[in-house]
């Protein structure tokens, strides 16, 4: 029975020793979690990556197959036509990157448009392949479609490089680890909303329609970045006051930026 006791002492001693090491940890969080809510772009951002998602579900989970049963062309010529989709990807990871710090070195919201309008317009170059009828395995017609594809992973891939950014450029150094957590929260909730979502429309109203009204997603998607652009210079210009601030001994937030300096370092991109 002692030793019993003992034990269960013991235990009640170690989860208070637990509970007061992670009650700190888990005030500072909710505190820079309010921090990262109290700026609208944020919330805008994380948003935006739950609809986007959905025609990258299409993309992934069903065109291989698609092109391959549906339009005829067989594995083969289908994943060489979906190849392109990726090098269009590759090259517009790096171009849309160069040009959205251009864009953001001459105002934010020009970042934030241009985004938008990737987004919406990423839309037509799926629209016209999910419809064209016209598929074939000759020279042409693959090169038609390949450069279609291209063009298409060129724009699918100009919004998810450039909102890393924005998410960088709206919090200050000692926040952007708790606001990329959300960041990544929420597109992951995307990646999992989207193939249920995807999968519920093929199932009730069809292949090629489902894709279609997928694709669509990508509109809230842009038009959440464009509201990014009313709400991102009035969040960087506050940023850059705080950080102001930090920098001339004003803010009465210079110690917890100091304890939150290695985060920063860790998260910035």
């Amino acid at each position: 029975a002692s030793a019993a006791a003992a034990a269960a002492a013991a235990s009640a001693k170690t989860a208070s020793l637990a509970s007061h090491r992670w009650a700190p940890l888990l005030r500072e969080w909710l505190k820079k979690s309010a921090a990262v809510f109290r700026r609208p772009t944020n919330f805008l951002g994380f948003l935006q990556g739950i609809p986007g998602c959905v025609p990258w579900s299409i993309i992934g989970v069903f065109m291989n197959d698609y092109l391959a049963v549906d339009k005829g062309l067989g594995v083969e010529h289908a994943t060489t036509i979906m190849m392109f989709f990726g090098f269009g990807g590759m090259f517009g990871t790096i171009t849309g990157g160069v040009l959205g710090q251009k864009l953001y070195n001459a105002k934010p919201w020009y970042m934030t448009a241009y985004m938008g309008a990737a987004a919406i317009a990423g839309i037509f170059p799926w629209l016209y392949l999910v419809e064209a009828d016209d598929y074939g395995t000759s020279v042409e017609a693959m090169g038609e479609k390949i450069a279609v594809m291209f063009f298409a992973g060129w724009l699918a891939t100009m919004t998810g490089v450039n909102v890393r950014t924005v998410i960088v450029n709206v919090n200050a150094p000692y926040e952007r680890g708790t606001a990329f957590a959300w960041f990544n929260l929420t597109d992951d909730l995307g990646k999992g909303f989207g193939p249920v979502m995807s999968s519920a429309l093929v199932a009730n109203v069809g292949r090629s329609l489902a894709f279609k009204l997928g694709f669509g997603f990508w509109a809230p998607c842009g038009a959440l970045c464009l509201l990014c652009g009313l709400t991102m210079p009035r969040d960087v210009d506050a940023v850059r006051r705080e950080m102001q601030e930090l920098a001339d001994g004003r803010s009465p937030r210079r110690d917890e930026a100091r304890a939150g300096g290695g985060d920063a370092e860790r998260t910035s991109l």
